[in-house]
């Protein structure tokens, strides 16, 4: 399991890392239109590496050589997670990384 999400930055091939081009952008509350939090603007070569290290260690791990079933298992807890977080999602008042902390909001970005 990884460790929670440090402020701003990238999960990609198990690490947490800063985007590459060092830029952030800012989270909009639509209701007030002020910035509530700033999250890495992430950029084509930080989707790329996030694709290579995905295709990587999928080739290269466990996950591929399991079932169907079992990689099923794993699929709709996160599937839950997920449907935990639509609620707040779909409010209008909600500030998600204020509401349910980055774990909510990662699943998102991820």
């Amino acid at each position: 399991m990884a460790s929670p999400a440090p402020a701003r930055q990238l999960f990609i091939g198990g690490s947490w890392v800063p985007p590459t081009k060092g830029q952030y952008m800012d989270v909009i509350n639509p209701a007030t239109e002020k910035a509530f939090a700033t999250i890495p603007a992430a950029t084509a070569e930080d989707v790329d590496a996030a694709v290579a290290a995905a295709t990587a260690a999928f080739k290269s791990g466990h996950w591929s050589r399991t079932t169907g079933a079992y990689r099923a298992k794993f699929l709709r807890a996160i599937a839950q997670k997920v449907l935990t977080c639509m609620i707040p999602l779909w409010h209008p008042a909600t500030l998600l990384p204020t509401l349910f902390g980055a774990s909510c909001l990662m699943l998102l970005i991820l």
